[in-house]
């Protein structure tokens, strides 16, 4: 929802997807506490309005926790996909937190399942399903390098793409 991280909400919608609600749950400069705090508040108001049967949420950020949350506090029934990670940041720390408070599990490999076992998870609730965001990459669907380039304004020919898992506890730590 912000333009500092990209404003990704647009991207949901123009993949057509309906029935969107837009909810601000921080600004630049909130800590992560204070997004967890206000996606929890907001998150909760929703459920409370729409009443779902089921919160499906993706990961290991303060969103996907912010969902457990809520729907075990609320007695919604949650799954959570690919809990069980690894990272050695704090987001381990929130995957784990996330499972516990998840009711199924739907896990990239076997690793991940027998974590979640490990943590005390009910194997019957842990579904190995693989990775969405590999079999993605993998997809001989995915848009060419032309039509990536059009779409991001991307007018250059020689170019570098760089992926990088911030270290969410360490913001701040290399700026001047």
């Amino acid at each position: 929802m912000l333009a500092t991280y990209g404003l990704t909400c647009e991207e949901v919608e123009k993949a057509g997807f309906k029935n969107i609600y837009r909810f601000v749950n921080q600004n630049p400069t909130d800590s992560m506490e204070q997004a967890l705090a206000k996606t929890v508040s907001g998150l909760s108001d929703y459920t409370r309005e729409t009443k779902p049967d089921f919160i499906f949420f993706h990961g290991d950020r303060v969103e996907a926790l912010s969902s457990a949350i809520v729907g075990a506090l609320r007695n919604i029934l949650t799954g959570h996909l690919e809990g069980g990670e690894l990272s050695g940041a704090i987001d381990e720390s929130i995957w784990h937190a996330t499972s516990k408070l998840s009711h199924v599990h739907f896990v990239a490999n076997e690793e991940a399942e027998r974590r979640l076992i490990q943590l005390g998870e009910t194997r019957k609730n842990i579904f190995v399903i693989g990775s969405p965001d590999i079999d993605i990459m993998n997809s001989s669907s995915l848009p060419t390098l032309i039509d990536v380039k059009n779409h991001y304004d991307i007018d250059y020919e020689r170019y570098a793409i760089d992926l990088l898992h911030s270290v969410t506890t360490e913001v701040g730590l290399f700026q001047d």
